[in-house]
């Protein structure tokens, strides 16, 4: 029968990173009838969207898109359209086979680290690409714990646990409204032919139960003027706002973490005040994803006996991760680029994006060895008489350590990873220097597992002691403690140490003598 317990509710959601699973596509785009024949192909990029996912006996069910970007020549050049913008979309479905616990929470990302293209005609083109899809795993752990059981000689065996809890998660969208004017002496614009649009955080505190984020938005657009014989133009510029997001309890905060996912954003060309075609009109749909975490204190009973009676424990296990340390740092990537052997020299670059990828990391002497690229795309004009576009790409690897205090190979790191800055200069018809600024955060947790007490049964069995003698010697052995002797002898720690006149704070080592006095009723 369930003995008479006062119990303690506890809560608890930890998150863990599952490993990155590639997934290869590929898929035939046609060109709309609306626009002409293709020849060749200068850029293609790609951006990868999560729309649903579905959790099942097997695993997850992951839908998604991948956005394309491209831009190509095409079969009869005219000066009017010199470069064609063209996007397409591709559809997929892809099941992650890995468990996921009835209480858990999944958030999938992705991105395209590789697009590769081979045109079938005037008319169609192969798209293939190599894709990454990275799951965060919400676990909550929601216990029952036993603290004790009334009018009952109970002993109970407490261990003290440290952890940290994501205390709040919230998702709060905010719309991007605002005219960006092109630069003094900047021809002005005739069509769109492609963007790139980033959202960083600058800075982040927390002030009365609020967080204030203050974010920059980065944005790069190609464009071509209504001029003659015009060629592309990039225009650059930055932009700031701040987010204010409630959250309860903030006091004692470790950490916070923060997002951006960018749904919608629509770039089109507006008049000013003159008539000038001189602005874009930008309305961007934007959510701000945010993690607030806590380190907490609490006292776990991980095993429990009644000397007088028999009883069964039942036991639930709790995995806990404790931030032990985290530490950030801006890694300086630069590198000169020659254009390609099959590529005409350069007359000046025109588009410059790039992405990072992380490609491994270790631990070493209390250092976390992080390992990546940068794939830059760069598209320039050439010197050639015709002045055609043309474009190429290349991966720059970096490495970094970053020293965090008692940091060991048993410790989990997670990484938040992104490129701040991206500068570029042609240093001659045939070299690009490209100088970029990436940002890494290491945030290291320590993981430790506990079987935990959460109920007692108290069965009708008296444990008879009256066939054992009433004192016994006990050599200790290796393994033992104080608490398994105890539990094994029905007796209590305090009547051993008593009795065998043992100093606070002793521990036993294996050979010792202990006299054991059994309990009588």
């Amino acid at each position: 029968m369930t003995a008479e317990s006062t119990k303690d509710f506890f809560k608890m959601l930890q998150m863990s990173e599952k490993d990155t699973v590639q997934i290869l596509l590929e898929e035939d785009i046609l060109v709309p009838d609306t626009k002409p024949d293709l020849s060749k192909i200068v850029s293609i990029e790609g951006k990868l969207k999560v729309i649903d996912k579905e959790i099942n006996s097997s695993g997850i069910q992951i839908s998604g898109k991948i956005d394309v970007k491209m831009m190509y020549v095409p079969m009869t050049e005219t000066d009017e359209f010199p470069l064609i913008p063209m996007n397409a979309m591709i559809a997929f479905k892809h099941e992650l086979d890995y468990p996921i616990l009835d209480k858990s929470e999944i958030e999938v990302m992705g991105n395209v680290e590789h697009m590769d293209f081979e045109i079938i005609n005037e008319r169609k083109l192969r798209v293939k690409t190599v894709t990454n899809l990275t799951s965060k795993v919400y676990d909550a752990f929601n216990v029952d714990l036993f603290t004790n059981a009334q009018g009952q000689e109970m002993q109970l065996l407490k261990k003290e646990a440290m952890y940290t809890d994501i205390v709040e998660r919230k998702k709060a969208p905010i719309d991007i409204k605002e005219e960006l004017s092109i630069k003094d002496g900047m021809p002005e614009i005739g069509k769109i032919l492609n963007w790139d649009v980033n959202v960083l955080e600058n800075q982040k505190q927390i002030v009365n139960d609020r967080v204030v984020i203050n974010a920059e938005i980065q944005y790069n657009i190609l464009y071509l003027s209504e001029e003659v014989d015009s060629v592309p133009i990039l225009f650059r510029e930055k932009s700031e706002f701040t987010q204010f997001i409630d959250v309860k309890n903030s006091e004692g905060l470790v950490d916070s973490k923060v997002d951006f996912i960018l749904n919608q954003c629509d770039i089109v060309i507006k008049k000013d005040v003159n008539e000038n075609l001189t602005v874009f009109d930008v309305n961007m749909d934007l959510v701000t994803n945010i993690e607030v975490l806590k380190t907490k204190e609490q006292e776990f009973i991980v095993d429990a006996y009644n000397p007088q009676k028999q009883i069964e424990v039942q036991k639930d296990k709790v995995e806990c991760k404790l931030l032990i340390g985290k530490s950030a740092a801006d890694v300086p990537v630069k590198e000169v680029l020659n254009i390609p052997e099959a590529l005409p020299d350069l007359e000046r670059i025109i588009y410059v994006t790039g992405k990072v990828f992380e490609t491994g990391s270790n631990v070493e002497s209390e250092k976390d060895i992080v390992e990546g690229v940068l794939s830059v795309n760069i598209l320039y004009v050439s010197n050639e008489e015709n002045r055609r576009t043309y474009g190429f790409r290349e991966e720059i690897p970096f490495r970094q350590a970053i020293e965090i205090a008692g940091l060991a190979s048993d410790k989990e790191v997670q990484h938040e990873i992104v490129v701040r800055k991206l500068d570029f200069e042609a240093i001659n018809s045939k070299q690009i220097e490209v100088i970029a600024d990436v940002y890494i955060k290491s945030t290291a947790y320590k993981k430790e597992a506990y079987e935990v007490l959460t109920n007692v049964l108290a069965l009708e069995e008296i444990v008879s002691i009256e066939e054992n003698p009433n004192i016994i010697l006990y050599v200790t052995k290796k393994g033992d403690s104080l608490w398994k002797i105890a539990k094994n002898y029905r007796t209590t720690i305090e009547e051993i140490k008593a009795i065998n006149n043992m100093v606070e704070g002793s521990d036993i080592k294996p050979g010792e003598k202990l006299i054991l006095l059994k309990n009588c009723t």
